[in-house]
């Protein structure tokens, strides 16, 4: 009988871990992977999870994976592990079929998947939507610690499980639907695995999170009510805000950054009083558009606060921010380091 599942605290270690091990998969199996992300309840910051890192390497076909060795660093390939577990609303086939590594120490497991095929899709969209919701996040970590202490092993627990996951799949679909969610492009512009802050406090009495289409109806005023100072400033670069823009449009636009938040591709925060009833601004940490920088951050606040304490205590936190929470060598603070204008001007990121 396998050992009593050990459900812990999330362990800020655990992307490290992954990175380590990515590298190790990564040297292995050269190009053939088509990407490698940090998946499971390890991937999700705050989350409890078992002290087991799960990494999955996406490849054009299984046959791929059937040439790679049967040890791989640490990894041991376990040959009869050939099916994911297939959701009641799913139809059984080929199509939730992966190869499958495991290594004991550090405590790892691999699953290799085809491109496209639903259990690819499954991880991916599981891990994204934990990541924006820290509701179901953390209703999910109490649902996994009560199962373990009511299950003798860690094959009853994993059965058990199953069921559980595929409720939180029922949220995570509404949410894809509701966000635009998509399987996300590899984002080169962070490390594999990086957990962006879900929260980090400003010490005024406000505090900076993930922004979602739920802010709207604090976000749509903020935003509105600023509008002509936030034209001249975002306007040429973005088109934003149009003086015609309806709250809809203003979810539809929160909607794609909690999408695109949740996927590692671009970051809008919310500046929040303690009560979350009003937004007061945003900083935005976005993939470079322009030569010369790994990332650039803007941010901004309403035309009350504008030159008071919150803008001057944002401008002091931001750049330490960054500088201690994110993994940038060469952020650029546009309006700080170069007007926009002198930023328009640069070439952009794509030349060559």
């Amino acid at each position: 009988m396998s050992p009593a599942p050990l459900v812990v605290d999330y362990d800020p270690a655990w992307p490290e871990r992954y990175e380590r091990l990515r590298a190790v998969v990564e040297e292995a199996v050269g190009g053939e992977a088509l990407r490698i992300d940090h998946i499971g309840s390890t991937s999700v910051p705050g989350l409890a999870a078992k002290d087991i890192v799960d990494i999955q390497v996406t490849v054009a076909a299984l046959e791929v994976a059937d040439r790679w060795p049967d040890e791989i660093g640490p990894f041991r390939r376990r040959a009869h592990v050939i099916d994911d577990h297939v959701p009641p609303c799913d139809t059984p086939g080929p199509q939730w079929r992966k190869r499958y590594w495991v290594a004991a120490d550090p405590a790892a497991h691999l699953h290799v998947r085809q491109n496209g095929w639903p259990n690819q899709r499954y991880a991916l969209l599981f891990r994204d939507y934990l990541r924006a919701d820290p509701a179901a996040a953390g209703a999910y970590g109490e649902a996994k610690r009560r199962l373990a202490v009511l299950c003798d092993s860690t094959a009853v627990y994993a059965d058990a499980k199953d069921p559980v996951c595929d409720l939180v799949m029922c949220g995570a679909e509404a949410w894809a639907v509701r966000v635009g969610w998509e399987v996300p492009a590899a984002s080169p512009w962070l490390p594999a695995g990086f957990a962006a802050p879900r929260r980090a406090d400003l010490g005024t009495g406000h505090h900076l999170r993930p922004i979602r289409a739920a802010d709207v109806d604090i976000d749509y005023p903020a935003v509105m009510g600023s509008r002509q100072r936030l034209w001249a400033m975002f306007g040429e670069a973005w088109g934003w805000p149009p003086d015609t823009m309806t709250m809809e449009q203003d979810r539809e636009d929160l909607a794609r950054h909690e999408a695109e938040a949740g996927a590692n591709l671009s970051f809008n925060y919310a500046v929040l009083d303690e009560g979350e009833t009003e937004l007061l601004g945003c900083v935005y940490v976005d993939p470079p558009e322009r030569q010369g920088a790994d990332a650039e951050i803007s941010w901004w606040v309403v035309d009350r606060l504008a030159g008071g304490p919150v803008e001057e205590a944002l401008d002091d936190f931001v750049p330490a921010w960054i500088a201690g929470a994110w993994p940038f060598r060469r952020p650029r603070y546009i309006g700080r380091d170069l007007s926009r204008e002198e930023w328009l001007a640069l070439p952009p990121a794509t030349a060559t």
